[in-house]
């Protein structure tokens, strides 16, 4: 039988964006173990051919995955978010998991792919914060001059953002 794993995050919605990369390359290090994930944001995993649901939790290991060490070592070690959360399921299972990709792993459907509502390129920003993480907040004021800036090259842009979980 195969391993199985279900893997939880509770935090800010941005954490299972950066997750993702973990499912891909879990996948692509040990193809035989089954994943499912609990996390806020699951929109953002609807599509993702990595990730299974279980009819039955028997032999399902849940993990609470997290980077709070990596915090910690910010300061005498540089290393990228994501591979913190590569980092932790190998505490957790004793697994190696290589990074392949520093990105998210995100698949959209064919709906997404195939119907655009911006033609042309385009970015995609989060404007908001976090009173937790204040290094996250940028003031509006940089933001419209980003804007502009990138409209005067004939660049759109998407702002995405909620009120919900505390965020701004």
């Amino acid at each position: 039988m195969p391993q199985r794993y279900l893997l939880t995050h509770k935090h800010a919605p941005g954490d299972p964006l950066v997750l993702t990369a973990l499912f891909r390359d879990i996948k692509r290090a040990y193809p035989d173990i089954e994943l499912a994930a609990n996390v806020n944001g699951k929109d953002l995993l609807q599509n993702n051919p990595h990730l299974t649901t279980f009819s039955s939790m028997t032999g399902v290991k849940t993990l609470n995955m997290g980077y709070r060490d990596g915090l910690r070592r910010q300061n005498v070690e540089t290393c990228h978010f994501i591979a913190e959360f590569h980092r932790n399921f190998r505490q957790q299972t004793g697994l190696d998991v290589p990074v392949t990709e520093p990105r998210g792993d995100l698949h959209l459907s064919e709906f997404e792919r195939t119907t655009p509502v911006i033609e042309g390129p385009y970015w995609v920003f989060l404007s908001g914060g976090k009173s937790d993480f204040t290094a996250k907040v940028w003031h509006h004021r940089n933001w419209t001059k980003t804007v502009e800036l990138l409209r005067e090259r004939g660049i759109s842009l998407v702002q995405m953002g909620g009120t919900d979980a505390g965020h701004w």
